[in-house]
């Protein structure tokens, strides 16, 4: 049994032929963007200081999302969406240092997240 299957067809492995990864990761070009995760508060959903992350602006976020928000503080957080308090209501996610808010500008879905490794797995790639 394989652990892994070719990304490019059933019938090779694709040696020399990478697949196109703008299209496998952005599906939405024109709405998604990237940036370089720089917080500790995501280890336990297994994002690391240093990570990209792929964001789609254009997906209709929902609780359970992780998404990228602009706080009161004026500064990016990325944090799972939560409930809204009523029906209707803005959806709400955790913030460091503020707690529990209502989302007011929301930039996008994480889609994707890219890590570099060194030799050893365990260990992200710090910057």
């Amino acid at each position: 049994m394989h652990d892994f299957v070719p990304l490019n067809d059933e019938s090779s492995w694709g040696f020399g032929k990478l697949p196109d990864f703008n299209a496998l990761l952005s599906p939405h070009p024109a709405a998604c963007f990237c940036m370089r995760y720089a917080g500790h508060s995501l280890k336990e959903e297994g994002i690391f200081k240093g990570d990209i992350l792929v964001i789609d602006c254009s997906l209709e976020p929902k609780p359970g999302d992780l998404a990228v928000v602009n706080t009161m503080l004026g500064e990016f957080c990325c944090s799972r969406l939560e409930k809204p308090l009523c029906e209707g209501g803005p959806l709400r996610y955790r913030a460091p240092r503020l707690g529990l808010r209502d989302v007011e500008e929301l930039f996008g879905v994480v889609k994707h997240v890219i890590r570099l490794y060194t030799g050893n797995i365990k260990t992200p790639v710090r910057r």
